[in-house]
């Protein structure tokens, strides 16, 4: 909370994903899936503890930490998700899909209406930036898959 709105006040100040993400874009380059994997599970534990932290006023749109996770949802993680498409490191980029899902059920679990919608729009950034065969197409569909699931969920 304390670095998401540091970095709010002061340029200077990195997002609080913005290491992590690029460790894990760079493992992603180096084809090392199981790191891949443990960076997206630290960020996915880091949101659910946040999410149980946070008030509803905390994650509104324009308030640091609500930017910072509409940041990580709606671009970061899907660009993430697209480098290892494209990379062909398909366990990277469901696990990016998992991770996604993990934060809209940590939503879903707090009854907080933006962590689920955030995820659920990234998602659907993502299949409409992925081809329609290949590993495109196998990671299109699970990303649909969990926004149908965090939307019933949701329900």
């Amino acid at each position: 909370i304390d670095q998401a709105e540091a970095s709010s006040d002061d340029y200077r100040e990195p997002d609080p994903f913005l290491v992590i993400l690029s460790v894990i874009n760079s493992q992603i380059n180096e084809r090392d899936a199981a790191a891949v994997y443990l960076g997206l599970d630290i960020i996915s534990r880091r949101v659910s503890e946040l999410l149980a932290e946070c008030s509803v006023e905390m994650l509104e749109e324009d308030a640091p930490v609500g930017d910072s996770l509409e940041d990580l949802c709606t671009n970061r993680l899907t660009s993430t998700g697209e480098t290892a498409v494209s990379a062909e490191l398909e366990e990277g980029a469901t696990e990016v899909v998992s991770t996604l899902e993990t934060i809209g059920r940590a939503g879903v679990d707090k009854s907080l209406e933006r962590p689920v919608l955030l995820p659920v729009r990234g998602l659907s950034d993502l299949v409409l930036d992925l081809g329609h065969d290949g590993i495109d197409e196998r990671v299109r569909g699970e990303a649909i898959e969990s926004a149908k699931d965090m939307l019933q969920n949701a329900a």
